[in-house]
Parts: structure tokens; C-alpha cells; sequence
């Protein structure tokens, strides 16, 4: 529940309820971004749908307040294979739509947008929680720190707390997507960053990518098979194939005993999880 704050109704309309496997109310809360890589999914906390395995079924929807009568839209669930359900780290899963929809993403904060925000900044906070599950609510919070997996919050005009994992910490007053609420007391938060290059970032694309045929790209390269490489390599996702993706790819290529030409194709594209 996002305690205090205030009644969202259609302010953030990229902002879903997640349904898990067999279930038939919400119990948290999504966000529906565009991957690097171009693709709309939704993203969540590992922790609420690990227990149902890879690939399980779930349903979203995006109203407003939540009625057995809402729409809903099903996906299918990866998550993350790195996370460790004691500490936490590595919390996220990306949820596949079966179908599109009409609402227009959240954006990802750009790499390393968490290094540069000062102490004390306030961000917003949207979540669907308990007591007002399936009641979509707003508040803003107050980061006190940050390290490189993690968001620290406290209470803004309101706070977040159970039912709201996997809500979206934004930029205040934007759309931008900097973490995802994870753990805390309904007093502070720790959040999951998003964009940091040891983080989701290339899951969530690998996770968005699935199911895509990926174009062989060389130096001089363009579009968004250049920002997944550059992504899953630790690189700022420009989509220009320059020097820097040029070195990154051959380093990569002769870590894996592929030929260190440069050029990303088939057995480069798999090394990579693809």
C-alpha cells in the first residue's frame, strides 16, 4: 500500500497490476517500459513470481482501481536468473505481452541517471497495495543514499509498503523510470536500480528478446541491436557501433573463443543469450 500520498486514477496509465499464475486478484504492482532494445514489456520484482518458475503465466491490467470485470492482458514471466531470494539482489522480471497495448511506456532512466541525483531528492512513487489493493496510488519519497544495486528512500508525502513491489520510482514528475520498489518497513525503502551497467539492464533486454531474430551488426552499425550489445557489454546504449563497441565486442569474442572479428553474428548473438 502506498501509504499517505494521494488517489492516482489515470495519472500514470503505464503503471499495471500483476496477476500471478492461478490467481484472481493483484498482489503487485508493474510498469510497462520499453526495453533498450525497443520492445514494450512489463517489469516487476523477481520475488513476486520466481516461485512459479520461468516462463509461468500471469495476467496485467492497467485500469485505475482493480474489479473482477477489469481487462487484462496475459504475459508470460522470465526472471532474472541471478536473483538471491535472501539478499534480494538482482529482484526483477520482465513479463512478455500476449498482445499490444494502446498505452504509452514508461521510459528507462539512462545508464548511471541514479550516480548524478543529489541527497535529499524527491522522486515519485505509484503503487497498487494492500489495504487499497487493486487501488492505484501516488506519493513521493525522499532518497537519503545510493549504492550500486540500491535506491534508499523515506517517507515524502507518503511511502510505499506491502502490495506495492515492483511499482516504479520515477524521476519527479516524469515518466522516467530510475528503480523499482523492492523491500523496506512502510517506513524507508530499498529499491532496485535499474541502470546500472552491473544490474537488470541487460536481463531485462535478453528477457525482451526472446523471441526476436537479431541482425548481424558490424562497425558503422545503427539501431537497437547495437543498444542491446552495448547494454549486455556495459556500454552507454547509444546504437551508433563506434571504436568503444568495436573493442568491447572483440574483448568479448576472445573471452569466448569465438574469432575476434568485430562483427556480432549468430555465435556472438548466442554467447550473449540469444
Amino acid at each position: 500500500m502506498v501509504t499517505g500520498g494521494a488517489s492516482d486514477g489515470p495519472s500514470h496509465p503505464y503503471v499495471a497490476m500483476v496477476i500471478p499464475p492461478g490467481g484472481t486478484s493483484p498482489t503487485c504492482t508493474g510498469v510497462l517500459v520499453r526495453a533498450d532494445n525497443g520492445a514494450p514489456v512489463v517489469l516487476t520484482d523477481a520475488h513476486c513470481l520466481y516461485r512459479y518458475g520461468q516462463g509461468a503465466g500471469v495476467h496485467v491490467t492497467f485500469v485505475p482501481d482493480f474489479s473482477s470485470s477489469a481487462a487484462q492482458i496475459a504475459g508470460r514471466s522470465s526472471v532474472d536468473p541471478r536473483y538471491d531470494a535472501r539478499t534480494h539482489l538482482h529482484d526483477v522480471a520482465v513479463i512478455t505481452l500476449s498482445k499490444a497495448t494502446r498505452i504509452t511506456p514508461a521510459r528507462l532512466a539512462p545508464m548511471e541517471a541514479v550516480s548524478g541525483i543529489r541527497r535529499n531528492t524527491y522522486v515519485d512513487i505509484v503503487g497498487t497495495g494492500r489495504p487499497y489493493s487493486g487501488h492505484r496510488r501516488v506519493a513521493t519519497e525522499r532518497m537519503t543514499r545510493k549504492t550500486s544495486a540500491w535506491m534508499y528512500l523515506v517517507a515524502g508525502t507518503g511511502n510505499s509498503c506491502g502490495g506495492d513491489s515492483g511499482g516504479p520510482d520515477l524521476v519527479h514528475g516524469t515518466s522516467t523510470v530510475l528503480a523499482l520498489t523492492n523491500q523496506g518497513t512502510c517506513s524507508y525503502d530499498q529499491d532496485t536500480r535499474l541502470e546500472t551497467a552491473t544490474g537488470p539492464r541487460s536481463f531485462i533486454d535478453r528477457a525482451a528478446g526472446l523471441t526476436g531474430r537479431r541482425s548481424t551488426i558490424r562497425y558503422g552499425s545503427k539501431g537497437t541491436d547495437v543498444k542491446v550489445v552495448q547494454s549486455l557489454l556495459g556500454l552507454q546504449p547509444q546504437g551508433t557501433f563506434g571504436p568503444r563497441t568495436l573493442a568491447a565486442v572483440r574483448s568479448w569474442q576472445g573471452r569466448h573463443r569465438l574469432t575476434a572479428s568485430g562483427v556480432v553474428g549468430t555465435g556472438t548473438w548466442r554467447s550473449l543469450g540469444f
